[in-house]
């Protein structure tokens, strides 16, 4: 499970890199937005990734500790792409479309 995260991180952040690539939200000058590789089907694949290896550290090792700290991960990382959209949609005008043909962070679920 950490290895399929890894390798989404990792397919992320190569489809990322074809544009100005940062690890803020906001938009940097001259970015243009990705729809290929991984973004073809999820907005925010990193986030997944992160949520997927994070998700691993729970089931091999359960504690509540772990479990809260993973849901604070992901009430972060969801609060933190309705920002993120906001800027890109100010950003491009395509991105309402490209919205409506994604999933935001987990495919078939949210």
């Amino acid at each position: 499970m950490e290895i399929l995260g890894i390798g989404l991180a990792f397919w992320a952040v190569v489809a990322m890199s074809q544009s100005k690539f940062n690890v803020l939200p906001d938009v940097r000058e001259g970015a243009f937005l990705i729809k290929s590789g991984p973004y073809k089907h999820v907005r925010h694949p990193m986030y997944s990734a992160l949520m997927v290896i994070f998700l691993a550290l729970i089931v091999d090792d359960f504690s509540v500790l772990r479990l809260l700290v993973y849901l604070a991960l992901t009430a972060t990382l969801v609060a933190k792409q309705f920002y993120e959209e906001g800027l890109l949609k100010k950003e491009f005008g395509q991105y309402r479309y490209y919205q409506e043909n994604t999933w935001r962070i987990i495919p078939f679920v949210f």
